[in-house]
C-alpha cells in the first residue's frame, strides 16, 4: 500500500503536480510510519510549494534517524534559506559539502545563501544608518522694515463700521434654510415659530440600498428604520433593538477539505478558527476529511479547541463531540504519531480538561 502511494507521488512530483504528491506522499507515511524515504520526497514537493516551515519539519524527521543524510541536509538547507534563517541554512550547506566535498549544485547553493546574507545585513545596516547629507545650517532670516502708523490712522481703520439693517427684500439666501413640506423659512417671524417648524417636518425614512432622487431606494439590505428624535426616544426603545456582533455571524461551512485548509489559514483569529470548525457538524468530520487530513492541520485544530475549553466560551460538552468527531477519521491514531511533543501534551491538557472519554488519548 505505501509503495503504490509513493509512486503516485512521484508520478505527481514529475507532472509538477506538487499539491498532490504531498497529499500521495502523506497517504504512504501514514502506511509505513518508518521509511525516511517517504518525508523526504514530501519535503521536496513542499520546497516547490514555498511551504518552507512544512520542508524543514520534514527534513528534522529524517535527520532524527540518519544525521548524515546529505539529502535531507540540502533541503533543509534550501528551507531555511527561504524562511531568512540564512546562518542555519549555511550550517547545512556546510555539513552536506564536509560529507561530500565535490558536490557542486552544494556549492553553488552556498554561494547563493552567502550573497543573500550580506545583502540582508547591507539592507540592515541602511535602515539603521543616520543619513548624513541633511543640511544642519539655519536659514537666515529676512529682516522686514516696521512703518509705526500714526494714532489718529489707525483709530480710523479700527473704528466699527456703521451698522445696517437688513433689507427684508434682500436678495441673499440664508447659510441654513430649513425644509418643510408647508412653510418656508421667509415665513417665520421669532424664534419659536422656527421651532415648531421644525418640529413639525417630515420625518423621512432611512434604509438600505440605493437612494433614488425621490428618496425610494433599489435595493433594501436592511429593514427600515424610522429616525428618532431625543425627545421622542426612551431607554427600553434603546433596549429593545437587536445587536449582533460580527464574531457571532453564522459561517457559511467549507464544501471541502481543501477549502476548510484555505479559510482555517486566512485568520490567525483563534475564535474565528473555531467558527470554521464549528460551521460543520462533528458527525460529518469522518466523511469530510476521509485521508485527506494531514498532522500540521490536526496539531492547529487541537490547539485551536484547547483554548475555546480554556477561555469558557464553548462548553465542554460540545467540545467532546468534536474530539469524538475527530477520532473516527481514518487513520487518526496514525495521525497523532506525527504530532510535536508540544502538540502531544497540549491534547493530553485538553482531554484532561473535557474529562470525558472521547474514544481516544494520548
Amino acid at each position: 500500500m505505501a509503495a503504490a502511494f509513493k509512486l503516485k507521488g512521484n508520478d505527481a512530483f514529475k507532472s509538477g503536480n506538487f499539491a498532490a504528491a504531498v497529499g500521495a506522499y502523506t497517504d504512504a507515511m501514514l502506511a509505513d510510519p518508518k521509511d525516511p524515504t517517504l518525508p523526504l520526497n514530501r519535503a521536496a514537493a513542499y520546497l516547490k510549494l514555498n511551504k518552507f516551515q512544512d520542508a524543514e519539519r520534514d527534513c528534522g524527521k529524517v535527520l532524527l534517524f540518519d544525521p548524515k543524510n546529505i539529502k535531507a541536509l540540502f533541503r533543509r538547507g534550501q528551507a531555511r534559506a527561504g524562511l531568512g534563517d540564512y546562518t542555519k541554512a549555511l550550517v547545512d550547506l556546510d555539513q552536506v559539502l564536509s560529507l561530500e566535498s565535490s558536490n557542486q549544485v552544494a556549492k553553488q547553493e552556498k554561494a547563493r545563501v552567502q550573497e543573500l546574507l550580506e545583502k540582508s545585513k547591507l539592507s540592515k545596516r541602511a535602515e539603521s544608518r543616520i543619513p548624513i547629507d541633511v543640511s544642519t545650517t539655519v536659514p537666515r532670516r529676512r529682516r522686514v522694515p516696521i512703518d509705526i502708523v500714526e494714532d489718529e490712522i489707525l483709530a480710523s481703520q479700527t473704528s466699527k463700521p456703521e451698522e445696517k439693517p437688513l433689507s427684508p427684500s434682500s436678495n441673499k439666501k440664508p447659510l441654513i434654510e430649513e425644509i418643510s413640506p408647508s412653510t418656508n423659512a421667509s415665513t417665520f417671524k421669532s424664534f419659536h415659530q422656527v421651532k415648531e417648524g421644525r418640529e413639525t417636518r417630515i420625518t423621512r425614512i432611512v434604509g438600505g440600498g440605493i437612494l433614488k432622487k425621490d428618496g425610494s431606494n433599489t435595493a433594501t439590505i436592511f429593514e427600515p428604520r424610522a429616525i428618532v428624535h431625543a425627545s421622542e426616544s426612551t431607554n427600553s426603545d434603546v433596549a429593545s433593538q437587536p445587536f449582533l456582533s460580527v464574531a457571532e455571524q453564522p459561517s457559511k461551512p467549507p464544501t471541502n477539505s481543501f477549502e476548510f485548509q484555505r479559510k482555517w489559514n486566512s485568520t490567525d483569529d483563534l475564535y474565528k478558527k473555531w467558527l470554521v470548525l464549528q460551521s460543520l457538524s462533528p458527525e460529518t468530520l469522518p466523511n469530510f476529511f476521509k485521508s485527506s487530513l494531514e498532522p500540521p492541520l490536526l496539531g492547529s485544530i487541537l490547539e485551536v479547541i484547547l483554548h475555546v475549553v480554556t477561555g469558557g466560551s464553548v462548553a465542554s460538552t460540545e467540545v467532546a463531540r468534536y474530539l469524538k468527531g475527530l477520532g473516527r477519521i481514518p487513520r487518526f491514531d496514525t495521525l497523532i504519531l506525527f504530532l510535536s511533543p508540544r502538540e502531544k501534551s497540549s491534547t493530553a491538557n485538553l482531554l484532561q480538561l473535557v474529562g470525558e472519554n472521547v474514544g481516544w488519548r494520548i
